[in-house]
C-alpha cells in the first residue's frame, strides 16, 4: 500500500513501510495507532477516524519490518517477539546493540 499524498523528498508517494520508518526516525517509540494517524493526516483524510483504515496495513508492514530486523516490537518497554506479541505494543527502530526478544509472560 502506498500513501499517495505523502510525498518523499523525490516527490514519489511513500510506502507504508517508509511512513513507519519515517515516523520512528527520531529514535523514540510509537504505537501502530499513532503511525496510522500520521498516515491519515498526511493523506489529508477528512473522516473523523480515517486512521482506522490504515491500522491493519501498518501492523502488517510493521511485522514485515520486524522480521527483516529494521524495527522492534516493545511491550511494557521490553523487546518482544513480534510473532507472539499480544496486548498493547509499541514500535521502534532497531539499535546496533538491541536486546534479544523476551517471551511474553501472557503466553504462559
Amino acid at each position: 500500500m502506498t500513501v499517495k499524498n505523502a510525498p518523499a523528498e523525490d516527490g514519489k508517494p511513500l510506502s507504508i513501510a517508509d511512513c513507519i520508518l519515517d515516523a520512528l526516525a527520531d529514535g523514540g517509540s510509537l504505537a501502530p495507532r499513532d503511525i496510522a494517524i500520521v498516515i491519515a493526516t498526511r493523506k489529508k483524510a477528512r473522516e473523523h477516524e480515517a486512521w482506522r483504515r490504515y491500522l491493519g496495513p501498518v501492523k502488517q508492514e510493521a511485522l514485515h519490518l520486524a522480521r527483516s530486523g529494521r524495527i522492534e516490537f516493545l511491550r511494557k518497554g521490553k523487546v518482544v517477539d513480534p510473532e507472539t506479541a499480544k496486548g498493547i505494543i509499541r514500535l521502534r527502530r532497531c539499535d546496533a546493540g538491541a536486546a534479544e526478544p523476551e517471551s511474553d509472560p501472557a503466553d504462559g
